[in-house]
């Protein structure tokens, strides 16, 4: 897994576009991708299981 700070000018954009982000302000967007932590990880890694307990929100995208 690689991790790293999101940089928050560089994926404003891509934030924008995710469904659930819709209904937001682009203030409040720009607040979720401050906040945010983006994660590579490589094909087939498991990354979470159904019941698995969190306190965050993931978002996959595929490249």
């Amino acid at each position: 897994m690689i991790s790293e700070r999101v940089e928050p000018s560089a994926n404003l954009k891509l934030a924008e576009k995710i469904p659930i982000f819709r209904g937001l302000s682009a203030n409040q967007v720009q607040q979720v991708v401050n906040a945010s932590k983006m994660e590579t990880f490589k094909p087939g890694k498991l990354v979470c299981k159904e019941s698995d307990n969190s306190n965050s929100m993931f978002i996959f995208l595929a490249s």
